[in-house]
């Protein structure tokens, strides 16, 4: 187990503490994680865990809309933008009609919402283990 898959489980500890010149640490032995599968010690905290997964999901990307944390929304939105794209490009295509910026607003939209959800369903997997 990596100092990062320790930390992952540290950070959503009950007994964890933050020592300021070394980081996080155990509040029961003062030093960092020694454990290789599981620690002994581990109390999940609840409260931290759910704030850890919301910033992690935060910072998946910039634009803030409702459901910005649901990776499943965010997917599906990008597919719908990308296909209003189609769409449009078929209309454009088939009688000449011109939407003036909507189209390559929506396709770059529509990619940026599909790898946002991508990004956000990995940190899902990630915590919800």
């Amino acid at each position: 187990m990596t100092r990062e898959d320790q930390l992952r489980l540290c950070e959503i500890c009950t007994q964890r503490k933050m020592d300021l010149s070394r980081g996080l640490v155990c509040s029961l032995t003062n030093e960092y994680a020694s454990f290789t599968d599981t620690c002994q010690e581990f109390e999940e905290d609840e409260k931290e865990r759910e704030q850890v997964y919301r910033r992690h999901m935060d910072a998946t990307g910039d634009i803030k809309i409702a459901h910005s944390t649901d990776y499943k929304f965010n997917i599906n939105l990008g597919v719908a933008l990308i296909l209003l794209w189609l769409a449009l490009m078929i209309v454009r295509i088939t009688i000449g009609f011109r939407v003036p910026f909507i189209p390559g607003l929506s396709l770059l939209a529509g990619i940026y919402m599909v790898v946002k959800g991508k990004r956000q369903e990995s940190v899902h997997r990630k915590y919800s283990k």
